[in-house]
């Protein structure tokens, strides 16, 4: 972005409420029809955010409902989907297998645990790339069910913080969604 765009929309003061600024720039930028470019690259640096899986849940509460644009219907929404799409599909697998395991089936002959393998296969392909991507050990691909439900159940604490808590933390501060 050009520095003399971001002062006549008001800069960073404009912004200071809300703690997702660089989502809220791009908005604001694309809103009033100025350029703004985001690259996506690797090896230009590095950096670690997040110390602790304590850290990682406050930084992800504190940018999930603010990212939903303060919606609880989309917060909601992308948690069933998440869901479906790829937690679901794993639980009932090991549930059919467990099932056909425990009944003497052959699992080759359960439409249903076919069906949900399928169903873990899309999710795990749509998945992969973001991996190689970020030049991550493909074997990561299996954790997909639980990085989605980690996010889940992030995503509703960042909800229910705004909407009916003391608003989410973050570095010794609370913020609450707009009024």
């Amino acid at each position: 972005m050009r520095r003399a765009d971001l002062e006549a929309l008001g800069g960073y003061e404009r912004l200071k409420s809300t703690v997702i600024e660089d989502l809220r720039i791009a908005e604001l930028f694309k809103g009033n029809s100025r350029r703004i470019y985001l690259g996506i690259t690797r090896g230009l640096f590095r950096t670690r955010m997040y110390k602790s899986l304590r850290e990682l849940w406050e930084g992800l509460t504190r940018t999930s409902f603010e990212g939903s644009g303060f919606s609880a219907l989309k917060v909601l929404a992308a948690v069933a989907v998440g869901t479906v799409a790829a937690v679901w599909p794993s639980v009932a697998a090991i549930v059919r297998l467990l099932h056909d395991r425990a009944g003497g089936m052959s699992p080759l002959r359960d439409t249903v645990l076919l069906v949900a393998l399928a169903a873990c296969a899309a999710s795990m392909l749509v998945y992969w790339p973001v991996l190689r991507y970020f030049r991550l050990p493909s074997r990561y691909v299996l954790a997909l069910p639980l990085a989605a439900l980690f996010y889940s159940l992030v995503t509703i604490d960042s909800l229910l913080l705004s909407v009916i808590g003391r608003g989410v933390p973050w570095k010794g501060r609370r913020y609450r969604p707009p009024a």
